[in-house]
């Protein structure tokens, strides 16, 4: 299986729910932008928590319009079409792991900090100063 690392918007309030084996679920989806900008689309994706996962995400009061990061195990599956007439194929994460992310110098988090993401580790350069994890190459020039 492959294993996906994504950063979405979260397309609807989370709801803990109870499966008919007595096991805590959540299913969610998450629209991640694709392409350049402008020019580019969306990719939806259905993640799905359980167990201890759910009651952890559960707790995390993430709301629709939230911007989210995910990982797990994608999955292409067979889902029942909009219109209850056929199938059509879904994008499912089996989530892992998942927190806010940090927009603009702030954590797109709620007011309790108990369940806020962690901010992103820094780590020293060659030169004992400090750089930030990740380049955005279209803000700043890539190492050559």
């Amino acid at each position: 299986m492959a294993q996906v690392f994504l950063i979405g918007s979260v397309t609807a309030d989370l709801e803990l729910r109870i499966s008919a084996r007595k096991v805590p679920y959540i299913r969610f989806g998450i629209s991640e932008p694709v392409g350049y900008r402008d020019k580019g689309g969306r990719q939806d994706y259905q993640v799905w928590a359980f167990g201890s996962e759910a009651e952890r995400l559960s707790k995390m009061n993430v709301k629709k319009g939230s911007l989210f990061w995910v990982s797990g195990q994608l999955r292409l599956v067979d889902d029942l079409a909009p219109d209850r007439i056929g199938t059509v194929k879904v994008l499912k994460v089996m989530f892992k792991d998942g927190g806010y992310v940090a927009v603009g110098g702030r954590q797109d988090t709620p007011a309790d900090p108990a369940t806020a993401a962690q901010p992103a580790e820094q780590s020293s350069g060659r030169d004992g100063s400090f750089q930030k994890d990740c380049l955005d190459g279209d803000r700043e020039p890539l190492p050559g």
